[in-house]
């Protein structure tokens, strides 16, 4: 828009070309650039020029030129997408009361710190280049930006599981009709964001942009998917704008919500039990997200915790996820999708192995739980163990029952059966033999006895004043061993080796590390000189900061030539309480003990850090 004298405003078309009626020349001076679809831009480096028209003459006016600086084509990139944006829009949800107020939006470009763009009201925000960030008032970026504000003006903005950050995606992406959103944010190519993710609803504990990105993938999936079954990616984009974007203006206010809108707006006859249009393209691409949708049902018996089907030994019966959902909470590694449950009741302590290795031909993930349904624990989770296929090994309690889900790597589904390796029965030690008491005083006796056997771990001394009622006559000593060395495979240390020898809030620190786009931590201490008798107890007090791809911390014992989970760090803060893990009878001498992250596949982002306190093997 520009202000030309005796005449007042004047729009360009959609070419950029304006015609004006002079009759004597006319000397027009062009500043912060005002249009249709946003209010003037301000910000540093805007354009600036005089130019003099005469009558019936084409006159340029070029703005950037060629030698303009980043920051000064900032300001023309900017009210080119905001009219795009807007007018994308437009022919989507009409000339509405909401889109005249998003019209005037207010802009800002340039701001004097890097790698960020935001909205506030009906006002967007753009950072200069620099901190390894281009400028990043472009594209889809600014459509992003444009979107929240868009969603705003039509009641508002919902942050649950991210709605509003995948609200703007899908406007960059179907903008220009592209799965990536803000290519070349930090590196050349590469997007911000992408419709092609694998993120799972929902994403619980993930930042905002992160849970948005399964809304932004169900809507570029959908859109893939249509012109696949249309044959005809024009009809595929019209009919994606009909029903997705239109119904930004239902304001939901959750994902779930947000589906269902979009099951109404594709619905042909106001009755969603029969059906609509594009029901089957809908509904895959629900799942390939985890997303409910209208009349969804399970044909798992055991789709839910609370319906968990029971494990005994050996090979169980077979299974199926076909038709599953994706139960709460979320997969702590593989993208885990349409879970079936199991429950396992421990009559022995020790070491359970769960194996979907060779019984099952799909991609599968696994993950075991304690506690009850709705409050459980993460002990572990396996994405591959055994090609594409899962096992993982975690220690029970006799007397406490655990939970176990399989599902899909990134909404693969199939038929299976798990075997199931329980801890090995405790044998029973011979009674000692010629036991022999020998007074030493007159307030000490000496025992002395033949040991029949070599499955025990020691002995406890009883006494008793009538025959029948007995107490520990004497509280075992306990020696603690603590790491002497340690191997940094993978991973950023801080710290010596040494912090972890006492109990006194001075942390050994252990950070995930990127390398080759893998995302990963691997860290060894060896104790050295644990004993072959006594009951030896790997004894660690530790927690951890939850990472962006949301893995497990986990902490393994070697035992002959491979490494047993040992426990699963998930406390958040120390609290001053050890999680312990009782060897098996064949770890003793030099013993290793491993950490590791659960999910170090490439392209897997994660910053997570483990802060250890005190790690010991004790011996009692």
């Amino acid at each position: 828009m520009l202000n030309v004298p005796g005449i007042g405003a004047v729009t360009t078309y959609a070419s950029g070309q304006f015609t004006i009626d002079i009759a004597a020349a006319t000397t027009i001076t062009v500043g912060n650039l005002d249009g249709s679809h946003h209010n003037p831009i301000t910000g540093a480096s805007a354009p600036s020029g005089t130019f003099t028209i005469n009558p019936g003459v084409a006159t340029t006016i070029q703005m950037p030129t060629s030698a303009a600086t980043v920051n000064a084509a900032a300001h023309t990139t900017t009210a080119c997408w905001l009219d795009r944006t807007s007018e994308y829009a437009r022919s989507i949800l009409g000339n509405t009361a909401q889109s005249t107020t998003a019209s005037g939006i207010g802009v800002t470009l340039n701001i004097a710190s890097t790698c960020n763009a935001y909205d506030t009201g009906n006002t967007i925000d753009f950072y200069q280049a620099g901190g390894g960030c281009s400028n990043t008032a472009f594209s889809t970026v600014i459509a992003h930006e444009w979107g929240h504000g868009l969603d705003d003006r039509y009641g508002g903005i919902s942050q649950t599981n991210g709605l509003r950050e995948g609200w703007g995606d899908i406007l960059g992406c179907y903008l220009l009709d592209t799965p990536k959103l803000g290519s070349g944010f930090q590196t050349a190519g590469v997007p911000r964001h992408s419709g092609n993710n694998t993120s799972q609803y929902p994403c619980t504990g993930c930042a905002v942009h992160t849970a948005g990105q399964s809304w932004m993938g169900l809507a570029w999936k959908l859109r893939n998917r249509l012109a696949t079954t249309y044959g005809n990616r024009t009809q595929a984009i019209a009919v994606t704008n009909d029903i997705v974007v239109s119904t930004i203006a239902a304001n939901a206010l959750n994902q779930a919500d947000a589906v269902r809108e979009v099951f109404v707006a594709d619905d042909h006859d106001g009755n969603l039990a029969n059906g609509t249009p594009n029901c089957n393209d809908l509904v895959w691409a629900c799942n390939q997200h985890s997303l409910p949708y209208p009349g969804q049902t399970s044909s798992v018996p055991n789709d839910e915790c609370a319906a968990a089907a029971a494990l005994g030994s050996g090979r169980s019966a077979q299974f199926t996820t076909v038709g599953a959902s994706r139960s709460a909470p979320a997969w702590a590694c593989g993208s885990g999708a349409n879970d079936a449950w199991f429950s396992y009741a421990a009559t022995t302590t020790g070491s359970l192995t769960v194996s979907l290795c060779s019984k099952a031909t799909w991609d599968t993930v696994i993950q075991a739980f304690s506690g009850a349904c709705g409050t459980h624990t993460s002990l572990g989770c396996n994405d591959d163990s055994c090609a594409t296929q899962s096992s993982l090994t975690f220690h029970v309690t006799a007397g406490q029952t655990y939970r176990i889900r399989g599902g899909g790597y990134n909404g693969a589904a199939g038929t299976f059966r798990l075997d199931v390796t329980p801890p090995a029965a405790p044998s029973v030690s011979a009674t000692p033999t010629y036991l022999v008491a020998t007074a030493a005083g007159l307030t000490q006796v000496n025992l002395t006895w033949t040991d029949a056997a070599t499955t025990e771990t020691g002995y406890r001394v009883g006494r008793s004043t009538d025959g029948a009622t007995f107490a520990l006559a004497t509280t075992p000593d306990f020696v603690d061993y603590v790491a002497t060395g340690s191997v940094a495979n993978h991973g950023t240390i801080t710290g010596a080796t040494s912090l972890t020898h006492t109990d006194n809030a001075s942390y050994q620190q252990l950070t995930e590390r990127t390398a080759s786009g893998r995302n990963s931590l691997q860290y060894d201490w060896t104790i050295a000189n644990v004993p072959t008798t006594d009951t030896r107890t790997l004894r660690i007090q530790a927690c951890r900061t939850v990472s962006a791809d949301n893995d497990s911390i986990i902490v393994k014992v070697k035992s002959g030539t491979s490494f047993v989970n040992a426990v699963t760090v998930t406390k958040t803060s120390d609290d001053n309480v050890h999680q312990t893990y009782v060897l098996p009878s064949t770890v003793s001498g030099t013993v290793t003990v491993r950490v590791i992250d659960s999910d170090d596949r490439r392209n897997v982002t994660g910053d997570g850090s483990l802060f250890v306190d005190h790690l010991c093997i004790r011996a009692q």
